[in-house]
């Protein structure tokens, strides 16, 4: 009765369902980040520098950070623990940061 301007739809209030499906920037960055990570293991794997240890370790990192963040309520900074995941690898991969020139 009171919630006039809740999209049908969506269920959001005040916006519509086509503005609350919009991806930014920050979005495509996270998707990028979790590809490079699959990316990255599978690539650490194929070279042999990282054996299943490591691949666990990471795996369970990995893990963490998609379930047990949200559990606690930091569940936004997935993508943030994805990164740096992501630079570890790197580090663990290339024994070395990767030059950019």
């Amino acid at each position: 009765m009171f919630e006039t301007n809740r999209d049908p739809w969506s269920g959001i209030r005040g916006r519509s369902r086509y503005t609350a499906a919009q991806m930014g920037s920050i979005a495509i960055a996270g998707w990028i980040a979790v590809a490079a990570f699959w990316v990255l293991l599978l690539y650490g794997w194929a070279v042999d520098e990282l054996h299943a240890r490591g691949i666990t370790v990471f795996l369970l990192l990995w893990s963490f950070a998609r379930f047990g963040l949200p559990y606690f309520g930091a569940g936004g900074f997935f993508i943030t623990c994805v990164a740096v995941l992501d630079i570890a690898l790197v580090f663990v991969i290339f024994k070395a940061d990767v030059p950019l020139t």
